[in-house]
Parts: C-alpha cells; structure tokens; sequence
C-alpha cells in the first residue's frame, strides 16, 4: 500500500462497513491512519497518492477529525481516517479559483450520499441535504433547500454554470461523469420511462467518444452564427416561429397554433419570454440575419419531469421557411449537441407532436432516439433523445 512507504505512517487499517462486511456498493473504502508525525505526511499525501490517479482529493472540511477523501474511477470513495480533533471551516466562498475545489467537494458529497440512500438512511440523508445547502449550495447562489438528492445536483449544476460564466472559468466535468455512473445504478431506471436515463448503469463517458459532427453539415456550421436572445429579439424570435409555423401548415404537417408567438398575450409568446428570462433563447444568424430561434433549457419538468441533471431539452427549434435545405437546422443541432457536451450533460431531449411524421422523421435521420409518448393538455407529445458523446455524423439539408 502506498501509505506505508513513508516512514512517517505507522499502520493503515480498513475500518468501517468495508471491514464490517456489510458495505452497500457504494460505500467508502475507509482507513484508518496512524502516525507520528501528522503534518509531515499531511504534506507528502498528494504525492503518496497519485499512483491511484485520482478524480479528485482533498481534505474534508467539515469532519470532525482530520479526513482526507478520495474519488477514484469507478467511482469508489476512499477515505484516510487520521486522529486528533479538526474544526469545521466555514460555508465555501466561490471564486474562479476554489470553483474547481467546489465541485470535487460536491460530488464526493453526493458519492457518499447515494450510499446513504442505498443503505435507506432517510434521515442521514436529510440532515447532509442541510448542510449541504448551508456550506455550498448557499453559497453558489441556491436559494432554496432542496428535498432530494436528485434536487441538489440539480441546483448545484444549475448554479455553476451561471457561476462559471462570472467567473470566466470552466470546471472539468469528469468527476461528474464519474459519479453519475453512480447514481444511474441506484435509480436503476425502468424500461420505458423517460425520466430517468434510458441508458442505464453503463454509462459512456462522452469524452471518450468522438464530439459528433451532431448532424452538422461543415458548410452550414461554418457560416453560421447563434447567439445568446435578448428582450428585444423576442419579437424576432416570435415571426420566426410563425413563418415556420405557415411553412409547416401550407406541406400539410401539423406545428404549433397560428398567431400564438405574436399574440403578447399567447402562451407560445410566454414561453419565449420566459425562455429568454431563463438565458436559454437563441437565435440563429446567416450573414447577420436572423433565420432560426431555439430554446436550450436545463430541465423539462413537464415532459421529462425528475430527471437528474443529464440533459438539455430543445424547445422552440424552427427556421425560416426561406431557409430550408440549406443546413442551417443541422448546422443549429450540431451546435446544441457541443453545447451539452460543454456542459457536462450527456443528452439532447425534445419533444414534438406525435402525428407529425415529418419531423419526426426528421430527427430520427438525425440520430434521435423515440424514448415513448406522453399525453399533455389533451395532445399526444413524442419523446426524443440523443447521446451525444456518441452520436453518427449526419448530413442533410433539408432544413
């Protein structure tokens, strides 16, 4: 074992549930540490500890006993158990430089507390959701308590993606990828539900695959330009979506209702405003023209509702009937598909009508999955989704 290479280091011992020989599968590995000369090896722990490459390490800053913590590839959590008493460090300050230590700290959080829900320990699990929000959810500007595991890496991706763009920094999202392996066996999702990951305990880790071409012609993605709605481009946005609304209803295929974006009082235009509130509206720009809007929210609690922070969901996609076949929707695609990669998530969702055969078959040519159908308001809905870590290149121009 590393550890007894340093002369420092007296005797590690397996302690806990692991020695117990009751552990759950997502228990730590811990061990306890004696030596006599603590601060020495506190100093060489880094080094003692790289042969293991680990995801992430660091010292728990709210233990009451010194504890350095492991994640390592799988993902297993160990952690070394020293004595003598630690005082609890106070709520994380965020900033471009502990962004990063924020985020190891999260996830080996949430690690230890899939073994807790594994075990069934409600109530251990409510306490840490409590400490949680107060020590780093808080802080990263969560303002409300969240009930669920499911809720608190929900809030916490949220958040720091909004912190990464004020602080002009970028997390690595591989210990995410990681650790949602994790949490995708204890859902054990059921065949047919969409709320969960349909791909189940094997996850595969997007960096690893090739970054799709996403069903991106190169001519259209290179001229192309898409850039971030403001409140007065939803108006744009707005007789984009009713010219392809015309479009789709004069070739017969069923969309959304006429009139419903331009209507200030119409719930189509009140999604687009609240999809520009939320910074997730864009427009889609050919030479400085706006020919195509889209949403790309970080949840669909209507269509995909308890689903954990996996995905993006497309909303609103449409491009000026002018526009069509000339690849400026897969060209818009490819760049949805980047985007989620660039977020740590692994899916591109949508939905669309269910009798709408032409884009449904459209996105299936593209790679999208049919994941089931669902009734809302009366209207049958199909549900869509593509891996994007995966996904095969895909050229078309018919939109």
């Amino acid at each position: 074992m590393a550890l007894l290479q340093h002369l420092a280091i007296d005797k590690v011992q397996l302690v806990g549930s692991r020695a117990r020989g009751d552990p759950t599968p997502f228990s730590d590995w811990d061990f306890e540490v004696t030596t006599h000369q603590f601060p020495l090896v506190a100093r060489a722990l880094p080094s003692l500890t790289r042969p293991l490459r680990p995801l992430a390490q660091q010292w728990d800053r709210l233990s009451r006993h010194h504890t350095y913590t492991l994640v390592l590839e799988g993902p297993e959590k160990v952690d070394r158990l020293f004595g003598g008493s630690h005082e609890k460090e106070k709520p994380w300050t965020v900033s471009e430089k502990t962004l990063p230590a924020i985020d190891d700290h999260l996830w080996d959080w949430m690690l230890w507390l899939f073994s807790k829900d594994a075990a069934g320990r409600s109530e251990v699990i409510k306490v840490e959701l409590e400490r949680l929000f107060t020590h780093l959810l808080e802080p990263m500007g969560v303002r409300q308590h969240p009930v669920g595991i499911d809720e608190a890496m929900k809030a916490y991706v949220e958040a720091r993606a909004i912190k990464e763009r004020v602080h002009h920094v970028r997390v690595s999202r591989r210990l995410e990828h990681e650790v949602l392996k994790a949490f995708m066996q204890l859902r054990r999702p059921q065949q047919g539900d969409p709320s969960v990951n349909p791909l189940g305990p094997d996850l595969r880790d997007p960096a690893r695959g090739p970054l799709p071409r996403a069903m991106g012609n190169d001519r259209a993605t290179s001229s192309i330009e898409i850039r971030l709605a403001e409140r007065e481009d939803v108006e744009v946005a707005a007789e984009i979506l009713e010219d392809a609304i015309a479009w789709a209803r004069h070739r017969g295929f069923d969309s959304w209702a006429p009139g419903d974006f331009t209507d200030p009082e119409g719930g189509g235009r009140q999604r687009l405003l609240q999809a520009m509130e939320a910074g997730g509206l864009y427009l889609m720009l050919v030479e400085g023209q706006a020919v195509g809007t889209m949403s790309l929210l970080p949840e669909d609690p209507v269509f995909w509702p308890g689903s954990p922070p996996i995905a993006l969901y497309l909303h609103l996609f449409a491009i000026r009937g002018s526009q069509t076949r000339r690849g400026v929707g897969a060209a818009a695609l490819a760049w949805a598909a980047r985007e989620v990669l660039g977020r740590g998530r692994r899916l591109l969702r949508l939905d669309c009508l269910a009798d709408n055969r032409g884009i449904r078959a459209y996105y299936e040519r593209a790679g999208f999955e049919h994941r089931g159908d669902v009734e809302v308001k009366g209207m049958r809905f199909s549900l869509y989704e593509l891996e994007v870590g995966w996904a095969e290149s895909y050229d078309s121009d018919e939109f």
